[in-house]
């Protein structure tokens, strides 16, 4: 029936492998094997243990690892906003609320550690008090705080959120990969130090 539903269809075909890696099973997946084909024959989408994704460079896989692997909510919502954003079925608006939300759980702790509800538009209120260092040289050589700011203007607010102003297009898969690998690199900032009170 599965073969016949796909009937040479290629996106099907796709949507039954993507399914197929899901399935949970008391055996180990060879998703690895897999994996292996899709690489040497060039697709854009890479075998995981979820599914397929998006193939994206080493250096951006390496440091979407490097940010999840602490068993913690800011990597679960970076894991969230990534299949958004390189999932099969992606949905740039969920990877930006995701990578918004995983800010908001990282930096909050570190910014606002009193304020257990912050918004990422507080956070960014906080740092713009002028009591934060970027570890960061930056062009005038005074670790100022403004360059992670407007990485995190980039973020917020929401374009896909109703709200007061005027109705924004929709995000694009484009400004979510971007909005993801924004987060995945400011968590990383915020776990490693790099965000700092003087």
């Amino acid at each position: 029936g599965i073969l016949a539903w796909i009937n040479d269809d290629a996106e099907r075909l796709l949507d039954v492998v993507h399914y197929t890696l899901q399935i949970p099973t008391r055996m180990a997946k060879m998703w690895n094997e897999l994996e292996i084909l899709l690489a040497y024959g060039g697709s854009m989408w890479q075998a995981t243990g979820k599914g397929l994704q998006r193939r994206v460079d080493e250096p951006t896989m390496v440091a979407f690892n490097a940010a999840t692997a602490v068993p913690d909510r800011a990597s679960d919502h970076l894991a969230q906003a990534w299949a958004g954003a390189y999932g099969r079925n992606a949905r740039p608006a969920s990877a930006w609320h995701h990578a918004i939300k995983a800010l908001e759980v990282s930096l909050r702790k570190l910014v606002c550690p009193h304020n257990p509800t912050a918004t990422l538009s507080q956070i960014i209120d906080e740092l713009k008090t002028g009591q934060w260092r970027l570890q960061v040289r930056g062009q005038t050589r005074d670790y100022t705080i403004d360059p992670l700011v407007q990485m995190l203007g980039l973020i917020w607010p929401d374009p896909n959120r109703d709200g007061p102003s005027t109705p924004e297009l929709p995000a694009t898969k484009e400004e979510a990969s971007a909005v993801v690998q924004l987060a995945v690199a400011i968590v990383q900032w915020g776990r490693d130090g790099h965000i700092v009170r003087w």
